[in-house]
């Protein structure tokens, strides 16, 4: 959604997802992440895009990573995917150097394991509640708030996959 105000751009395809990145580039971004977008028609699929660029030699690095839906409703998860995205990134950069190309996509790789992680512990948790999931997205303030007290992401129980991701999603070069 942001990747396509911030360009102007309809993302409705890995090869969209790769002309918005070049965009945000020429404004001078060198690392873009567009956290999920739905190719192909598979709605049992979510890609994240992701393009980093050296901002001496002009050289881009851009992958992919495909992840399964997880039906449900989520509070915060694109806030939490941003924060381990960041920490990685930055704990990770060091290792590959100024100016070299990789770190973007290790970064994104330990996120999303995180990310699916905390999101499947929360998925469990909510059906355990017993309260039910919406068919559909709720506007703010029409979200009855049992609703969105269980169905915050888990993450003080799920602090050891956070340190110690479990599933593994593999960046993938388009």
């Amino acid at each position: 959604f942001e990747a396509e105000q911030l360009t102007d751009m309809k993302i409705a395809s890995v090869a969209d997802a790769k002309r918005a990145c070049d965009k945000l580039h020429s404004f001078g971004v060198p690392n873009v992440v567009i956290t999920s977008i739905n190719v192909d028609g598979d709605s049992s699929q979510l890609h994240l895009i992701g393009s980093e660029r050296n901002e001496e030699s002009g050289a881009t690095h851009q992958f992919s990573i495909s992840f399964p839906k997880l039906d449900g409703y989520f509070t915060g998860s694109g806030d939490f995917f941003a924060a381990m995205m960041l920490a990685r990134h930055a704990s990770l950069a060091p290792q590959f150097g100024r100016g070299c190309l990789g770190a973007l996509a290790r970064a994104c790789e330990l996120a999303t394991a995180t990310q699916a992680g905390v999101m499947s512990a929360t998925r469990n948790y909510q059906v355990s509640t017993g309260v039910p999931v919406p068919a559909t997205n709720l506007v703010r303030g029409l979200r009855p708030a049992d609703m969105v007290r269980g169905f915050e992401l888990r993450i003080i129980p799920s602090q050891h996959l956070i340190t110690n991701p479990t599933m593994v999603f593999t960046a993938t070069d388009i």
